[in-house]
This record gives structure tokens, sequence and C-alpha cells, in this order.
């Protein structure tokens, strides 16, 4: 029997109203459900089927998934980042940098305003450091509600921007942060 505490990975915070904590999530983890569900019900509406995205978050071979949660282990939000710093987007300046791959507060309009989106920030600016990179960077479409804002808001500035990329007809920009 595998012991679950062993494979949990738990980084424990403060908010103003209780305390959070991340909780790695891979094949092997107790809350694998509740990711799957937030990119099927929160994601896929944007971009189409997340099942590729799913079995990566289940291998856990390129990338790393942390869920924030409460208290009462309810998901407040979602961190889910490549494990190797990228050098994708050279071209344009973006050199050993950490790819955010989905950065979000789950069920935003209950959510909000509570302080989950800056603990994701600071969590993601954490690793940067950790890894040293010299950089963040992350894609958004212009189909989601908010997120090229709540970015900018912490920094991050619109590099390129580019239509069709990851979804037809669908504007996307490239957002880049230094460390």
């Amino acid at each position: 029997m595998i012991s679950l505490t062993s494979r949990v990975n738990t980084r424990t915070l403060l908010t103003p109203e209780k305390s959070s904590k991340f909780v790695c999530v891979n094949s092997e983890s107790i809350f694998f459900a509740k990711v799957k569900q937030i990119f099927t019900e929160s994601i896929a509406p944007l971009y189409g089927s997340q099942d590729k995205a799913i079995n990566q978050i289940y291998e856990s071979t390129d990338r790393t998934c942390e869920l924030l949660l409460d208290n009462a282990d309810d998901p407040k939000g979602i961190l889910v980042y490549k494990n190797a710093l990228q050098d994708e987007f050279a071209d344009h300046g973006i050199k050993n940098s950490l790819e955010i791959k989905t950065l979000m507060v789950v069920k935003p309009k209950e959510n909000s305003g509570k302080g989950f989106g800056r603990q994701l920030i600071e969590r993601i600016n954490d690793i940067a450091t950790e890894k040293v990179s010299d950089g963040i960077h992350v894609t958004v479409s212009q189909n989601a509600e908010g997120p090229k804002t709540f970015f900018e808001h912490f920094g991050f500035k619109t590099v390129m921007e580019w239509e069709s990329r990851y979804a037809k007809g669908v504007k996307e920009y490239l957002l880049f942060k230094s460390v």
C-alpha cells in the first residue's frame, strides 16, 4: 500500500482568511481527478480537448502540476509549468525562461479577490528563482476573460501576439517577466 503522505509535497501559505497549501499532482496523487475536472470544465471550452495536457500531467515527465488548496482541501488555484527552462522564444529575447503552461484561479467568480491569484504568482516566482531562470513566460488567449490584464498587473509584458497558433481564429499573446 502506498502511503499518501509520502507522495504529497506541500507548501503551506497563510492568507487573511485561512491557510492554504500547494500540493504536487501526478498519477499517484489523490487530487488527480480534481485536476482532470478543472481542465475539462475550465480550459477545454477555451482551447478544445485537454486530453494531451491531462496525460502529460498524469505522466509528470516534462511538467509539474501544483494545486492550491484551502484548509478543506478544496482547489482554489492550479499551476502547471515546464520542468526544464525554455529557449523556444529565443528569437524574441526570451531565453532560460520558466514556461507557465497553466496558472488560474479555480471558480474565479467565487474565488477572485481573495489572494489566490497572488499566491499562484508568488509560487511561480519562487520556482523561477530556485531554477535560476532569467524570466517567466506564458501564452494567454483573447478568449479567456482577464488573464492578460492579470499577468500585466504582476509585471508581465506582451512580447508578441499571433492568431491561430493554438486554436484556429483565436488571438494569442506571449507575455514575459524578468526574474
